[in-house]
């Protein structure tokens, strides 16, 4: 038979819980208080609360007592009512919590619990069974009665998926180096976001600069070598920073057995390889070329990610070496066919695969180890990749504006983002190489004349327009190399002296090494000498 369950009574209003009289909690006014001698002011109390002791660990909540082997400092934890005082040094070492746990004092790291021993109590009989998928060891650890000593220790941990603690962020004090940093910030690194988006080099770079002393260091050594070669800062200075970043690098290097899973290293490498490029080719040590092809030694171009924006900028750096050099591509070396991927993708990524095909064609060019016949068969696969490129390549590479500029040898060519200009560069200097190394033999005068303009002469114009109408600072540095080892093709004087006006014009506005190119270039037209590398 089923129990009956009593009804319990709602409480009357304080009038006549004061009377000892039975209300009907009539609203606005009951009836014991309307019909009261006196007037009666009819309130009702709000419902009390309740409050049910915990089943799990009462004796956190017993008082002031202590645990078996407690001691009075783990006591005062407990019971201090006052203020825990804010420490940042300790702040930085604190281990981030998760959002979705709620705060529990008793949950610090600092505080480590031992294992239970003994026989197990009916209570943590129960406690075993709780599902661990929904709670950490550590709740469940802390669900249990405390049958051991609490110990502080030094570094005691409760659980393994604790974060990682969260890195001491540094803020610059100093003016000088603020003033250097903030160079970077807003000039030097965007100068490296030719083919990123999002900035990578203008803004995580920084981010985690801050956080790096070694990447911090590099960053400082770039943009000291800039701001010294105008005027701006002393040399000592410059010499200091990259010091300071090599010592650093150094050790890091060569502690790790793979140096490339540190996020860092990459990024300092080609920042500080961008700060060597800031020398001209003589004096061009290349040490951090060098450094960085140890870093990137497995990485293959065919496999990276097309969003690796160190790798792909430490490959346009080679590439600029491979021009001035005319010597082959680290990463474009190999005798098998590319393979170009024309699967739907970001823009970016058709400006990255266009830069492995150009290191590909500088390396079939230039490898003296390759015989003619396979060199051939390369640079006609080479070619058929390249038009491929630019027959799939989205709509958005297609030039905004395109017409000719008064008394200007060169039309005037602009599109929309900066990897749209390396794009094209990359393949017209690509157009011109395949041209000049893969031209017929047996040809009359006509015949070869007319495929010099089309297949050299016309890409070499195209891609000196391309640069020429950049206002992009990264874009420009990007073709300066490109278009000073296609302009040893220019015939026009003054198509000539349009190509060194624009190179000592950049080299005074960004301090960019020119210099060595003009002189080559002079040397050419003059007929002082008939090779691109034999013409220092």
């Amino acid at each position: 038979m089923p129990t009956v369950r009593k009804k319990t009574r709602r409480p009357g209003c304080t009038a006549c819980r004061e009377r000892h009289l039975r209300c009907d909690r009539a609203q606005p006014t009951c009836s014991s208080c309307s019909n009261a001698r006196y007037p009666m002011r009819c309130e009702y109390n709000a419902p009390d609360l309740k409050y049910r002791p915990s089943i799990y660990c009462p004796e956190l909540f017993s008082g002031p007592g202590t645990y078996p082997g407690q001691s009075s400092s783990s006591n005062r934890r407990f019971s201090d009512p006052s203020p825990a005082r804010f420490d940042p040094a300790e702040e930085c070492l604190t281990p981030r919590r998760e959002a979705s746990k709620p705060r529990n004092d008793y949950a610090l790291g600092s505080w480590d619990v031992g294992n239970l021993s003994g026989a197990e109590s009916p209570k943590d009989t129960a406690l075993a069974t709780i599902d661990e998928e929904q709670h950490s060891p550590s709740d469940i650890a802390l669900l249990r009665p405390f049958s051991t000593p609490v110990t502080r220790t030094a570094t005691a941990s409760i659980d393994a998926t604790v974060p990682a603690p969260r890195q001491c962020r540094r803020v610059v004090s100093d003016s000088l180096e603020a003033k250097v940093f903030d160079f970077f910030v807003k000039n030097a690194g965007p100068w490296l976001d030719i083919v990123s988006p999002t900035r990578y080099f203008g803004e995580a770079v920084p981010r985690m600069a801050l956080t790096d002393s070694t990447l911090y260091y590099a960053c400082l050594a770039y943009s000291a070598r800039v701001l010294t070669l105008m005027g701006d800062l002393d040399k000592n200075k410059a010499d200091m920073y990259e010091d300071k970043a090599i010592s650093q690098l150094i050790p890091r290097l060569s502690e790790g057995p793979d140096p490339s899973s540190d996020r860092t290293l990459p990024a300092t490498t080609v920042i500080l390889r961008m700060a060597e490029q800031f020398s001209e080719i003589q004096d061009d040590a290349r040490c951090h070329l060098l450094g960085a092809s140890s870093i990137f030694a497995s990485t293959d171009p065919d496999t990276a990610s097309l969003g690796e924006a160190v790798f792909w900028l430490y490959l346009r750096q080679s590439i600029r070496v491979s021009f001035l050099n005319q010597e082959p591509c680290r990463f474009g070396a190999g005798t098998t066919p590319p393979h170009i991927d024309c699967t739907p993708a970001p823009d970016e990524a058709w400006t990255n695969r266009m830069s492995y095909l150009l290191a590909r064609t500088c390396s079939a060019c230039w490898d003296a180890t390759l015989p003619a016949g396979l060199r051939l068969g390369l640079l006609e696969k080479l070619q058929a990749s390249l038009e491929m490129w630019r027959e799939s390549v989205p709509d958005t590479f297609q030039p905004w504006c395109e017409y000719w500029s008064e008394n200007d040898s060169f039309p005037i060519i602009r599109y929309i983002c900066p990897w749209h200009v390396v794009g094209w560069q990359y393949y017209y200097a690509a157009k011109v190489l395949i041209g000049i190394h893969k031209k017929p033999k047996e040809m009359n005068m006509f015949d070869m004349t007319r495929y010099m303009e089309a297949e050299v002469l016309a890409p070499a114009h195209l891609l000196c327009a391309i640069t020429f109408s950049c206002d992009h600072v990264g874009a420009s540095i990007n073709g300066t190399h490109l278009i000073s080892w296609c302009g040893q093709l220019l015939s026009v004087k003054k198509e000539q002296d349009r190509l060194i006006e624009f190179l000592q014009g950049f080299m005074g506005k960004t301090k960019w090494p020119n210099q060595t190119c003009c002189d080559r270039l002079q040397r050419i037209w003059t007929g002082r000498s008939k090779s691109w590398v034999d013409s220092v």
